[in-house]
């Protein structure tokens, strides 16, 4: 005699004991639904690469740094006014300053790497025989309103500067944070938001409008969406 198949003897389950298959089914499907709220969406591109192509991808991004990067764009009157540069300064140093909460005994894990703005930034300053790289804001700022002019007119000339970091009317500037690349998707929202929670008390508080753009925000926007967020 044939022995019967594994389909032919699931069929005759399925026609001999329906309710009991059915039974079944249900508490698969009401553990699955109790679990889907916990369920985490990665929205970043890290889970696209695979063998050869994420140790490329590590690679590259040790000797380049990392592609993590949220961009910051504020806008004031005039961004090179003491005003404006003390409130990117300051901004820039809360957002350097900002940490993941870790379990008790851990170090803390400051999620941001870099802040690159106009208060950062180096220029090169050249001479008949050499030349060296200075900030292009001298920290504190000067008493000297002519210091900032100066600083104001050696942006616009230095074509890496002009051409990345303010605006031609000089009213609109970037900066640059570059997350830490130990960060996984969920912690970049955290960090995303403690980021956003810091431009709305800037704003709140000074005389400059700041927005996010960048990978990290529009990943976590979109896993806000997926998550039901």
């Amino acid at each position: 005699m044939r022995k019967p198949r594994l389909t032919e003897r699931l069929a005759s389950i399925l026609l001999d004991k329906p309710l009991a298959v059915i039974g079944v089914l249900v508490v698969l499907l009401i553990f699955v639904g109790t679990q889907l709220p916990y369920l985490e969406v990665e929205a970043g591109f890290e889970n696209f690469y695979s063998g050869p192509l994420r140790e490329v991808r590590k690679q590259v991004n040790e000797h380049f740094v990392n592609d993590d990067y949220v961009y910051l764009v504020y806008k004031a009157d005039d961004v090179f006014a003491a005003r404006s540069l003390e409130e990117i300064r300051a901004l820039g140093h809360a957002i350097e300053k900002v940490t993941l909460p870790v379990p008790e005994g851990e170090e803390p894990l400051f999620a941001v790497e870099e802040v690159t703005s106009l208060t950062t930034v180096k220029d090169l300053v050249g001479s008949d025989m050499n030349f060296r790289a200075e900030p292009l804001i001298p920290d504190p700022l000067p008493d000297d309103p002519e210091v900032l002019v100066a600083a104001r007119a050696r942006a616009f000339n230095n074509p890496v500067i002009k051409d990345n970091m303010i605006s031609g009317d000089g009213k609109v500037a970037a900066a640059t944070i570059r997350l830490s690349e130990q960060l996984k998707d969920a912690q970049k929202y955290v960090v995303v938001e403690l980021i956003r929670d810091l431009c709305r008390k800037d704003e709140a508080t000074g005389g400059q409008r700041d927005y996010l753009s960048g990978l990290p925000g529009l990943a976590a926007d979109a896993g806000s969406v997926v998550n039901g967020g």
